[in-house]
């Protein structure tokens, strides 16, 4: 987290409308996602060998294969994509005995689409470097100490 940083649309053309600016946050929350991502990786030397993923931006088939391809790894889809809901109730029904085990949980977990990545590691390794770019860019725009603080309401 920066104070200093600022949302930034860069890059824009004429041409752009606002198909790409809305294509544009889509690719950011992919981007953002490989941030987390690389940092869990260094962090504990673990990577990441698939990636699971539930709610509404589940439902978009092109968000998720930019996801894979800037990722890296497989994206699974559930044929339930509202598995945060029902996690709740998986846990209470554990916490009665409805299931005995997070595996018996886990059973409960179905897959519908596999992304898997398609790009190239240079172009992937390219398109997160451009993204690196745009992130440098958004910092610095203002002096913390001189901006007023924002009061959460």
């Amino acid at each position: 987290w920066r104070e200093d940083a600022r949302g930034l649309i860069a890059g824009l053309t004429a041409f752009h409308t606002k198909a790409h600016v809305a294509r544009a946050a889509l690719d950011a929350a992919a981007f953002q996602s490989s941030e987390v991502f690389d940092a869990m990786a260094l962090d504990s030397g673990v990577t990441l060998s698939e990636l699971r993923v539930d709610g509404g931006m589940a439902r978009n088939s092109e968000f998720l294969q930019f996801l894979a391809n800037i990722v890296g790894t497989d994206v699974l889809r559930p044929k339930s994509l509202e598995t945060t809901a029902a996690g709740a109730a998986y846990a209470a029904g554990l916490s009665v005995g409805v299931w005995h085990s997070l595996e018996d949980i886990a059973a409960l977990w179905k897959e519908d689409t596999i992304f898997k990545p398609s790009l190239p590691e240079s172009e992937r390794l390219r398109l997160k470097g451009s993204w690196s770019k745009a992130v440098d860019r958004s910092m610095g725009w203002i002096d913390p100490h001189l901006e007023p603080k924002v009061q959460d309401s």
